[in-house]
């Protein structure tokens, strides 16, 4: 059998070989695609018998079409916005104003519809993904917004953010007027004459050698306190502070541990007075802010009950009946935060006591002072020149960790500045009368929150002769 039988039944002739032949050469062959590596069509041939003789047709199968893939379509990027820079009056970024009408602006994907859902309103963002809602009211004093930005597809994404509207300044009371003799100068305190209704209680944390401890204070209750303990703490007076007294109740029972008076200084070791400021009104409350234990109140010199500068303490104990009424009652202004931080003052109070009121190397305005102090592992005999930083209950810093408004004080005129000179340090305003001169000015001063709201109050002073020797 010859190699083309299986494609013959007859033998055929020689012009019917060669047709075969050709064929033959091309059974079962493929054209290749010109892309993508497919075949764009292929050859078969199918054998046939017509009129008792074999044939071969040609097939031409064409290729599948290639399928397009679909167009995956991903949703929206997540809107983020906040305030416009225009519309955010307080520290930027803080989420804060004081208008009652604000422009939220924000981003997403490019050309994208974005709603805000409290009005309604509707926006597209342009072909940076930028969008902005303008007029846009402030009716509560925290709002929540929320906006979603939809795709083509209609997938779409949401974010919220809460804005806060701040309140402007008030006058709780007027300044009241001022007398003075040429020459002559007296200080207003002002934290007692303006608040704020974004004022809350604040947070300050005493690191100690034993480990922080957190206190909440009372800034609408003590305001004028609270303003004076705040100084100390920003101007970092109380760096390196030592509690000086750990007191104790006949019976043993704890009674106070007190500090903020002195501190450690080292080359050579001695402790230091630490300069005081003004002294402050004295703000008790035996209603709302007794002397009870996790309270800290101010100290201050006996039968002088508005003498209170740098010294504070932690009540160990419930005091109401000793402290409420005694010396015109001392000043609570602030608690301990949490158990925790009670129990760092609770190891600080138990620190062992010396009685060091005598240490012939203390300076003379010392002596006494240093009767129950607290000290760990000090056996020296030269106190306080050979003890160290480890022997006594430090507060090696003081830091504000939360306070949500404050108020800043600046004196905007002065009708008459031949009279009377006024400065502001903090939150005292000093008025200085000019030797040799009287008469009657108006001082007029501004109390400014973060947002720059304000408030404005007039304080008269009246200059007169200077007093005869």
């Amino acid at each position: 059998m010859n190699r083309f039988s299986r494609f013959f039944i007859s033998s055929p002739t020689k012009s019917a070989r060669q047709k075969r032949l050709a064929f033959d050469s091309l059974e079962l062959r493929e054209t290749p695609a010109a892309r993508l590596g497919l075949f764009s069509s292929q050859v078969n041939y199918i054998q046939t018998t017509f009129n008792g003789s074999s044939n071969l047709i040609r097939v031409q199968v064409p290729a599948e079409t290639p399928s397009t893939p679909p167009v995956v379509v991903p949703p929206p990027a997540l809107p983020t916005f906040d305030l416009n820079a225009a519309s955010d009056t307080g520290i930027l970024g803080d989420h804060a104003t004081s208008l009652v009408s604000v422009t939220l602006s924000g981003t997403t994907s490019p050309n994208t519809t974005v709603k805000l859902l409290q009005t309604n309103a509707t926006v597209q963002s342009d072909t940076q993904g930028i969008f902005s809602f303008t007029a846009v009211p402030l009716a509560t004093a925290s709002t929540s917004f929320t906006v979603r930005a939809t795709g083509p597809t209609g997938v779409s994404r949401s974010s919220s953010q809460t804005i806060v509207k701040t309140a402007a300044p008030t006058i709780l009371s007027a300044l009241a007027p001022v007398s003075l003799p040429a020459g002559d100068s007296t200080t207003l305190d002002l934290a007692d004459n303006f608040d704020d209704a974004d004022i809350t209680n604040s947070l300050v944390r005493l690191n100690t050698s034993l480990g922080p401890v957190n206190i909440e204070l009372l800034d609408r209750q003590a305001p004028q306190t609270v303003a004076n303990f705040f100084n100390y703490v920003e101007d970092g007076k109380y760096t390196d502070a030592i509690f000086h007294r750990s007191a104790k109740l006949s019976g043993g029972t704890p009674f106070v541990l007190q500090g903020g008076g002195f501190s450690f200084e080292t080359n050579p070791s001695s402790i230091a007075a630490i300069p005081t400021d003004p002294a402050v009104q004295n703000e008790p409350d035996a209603t709302n802010r007794s002397n009870l234990r996790g309270t800290v109140a101010m100290a201050k010199l006996g039968g002088n009950p508005n003498s209170a500068t740098n010294q504070f303490f932690f009540n160990l104990s419930d005091n109401a009946s000793i402290l409420d009424g005694q010396n015109g009652g001392f000043t609570v202004f602030a608690r301990t935060a949490s158990p925790a931080d009670q129990a760092i003052v609770d190891e600080l109070a138990a620190i062992p006591t010396q009685n060091q009121g005598s240490a012939a190397a203390l300076p003379v305005a010392q002596q006494g002072v240093f009767g129950e102090i607290p000290l760990r592992n000090y056996t020296g005999t030269s106190f306080p020149t050979d003890t160290t930083a480890t022997n006594y209950a430090l507060i090696t810093g003081a830091t504000i960790v939360r306070r949500t408004e404050e108020l800043t004080w600046s004196v905007t005129s002065n009708t008459n500045v031949a009279v009377a000179t006024p400065s502001i340090a903090d939150n005292r305003l000093t008025i200085q009368a000019i030797a040799g001169q009287t008469g009657s000015a108006m001082i007029t001063v501004r109390a400014t929150d973060r947002a720059g709201n304000f408030v404005e109050s007039n304080v008269t002073v009246n200059v007169t002769s200077t007093p005869p020797d």
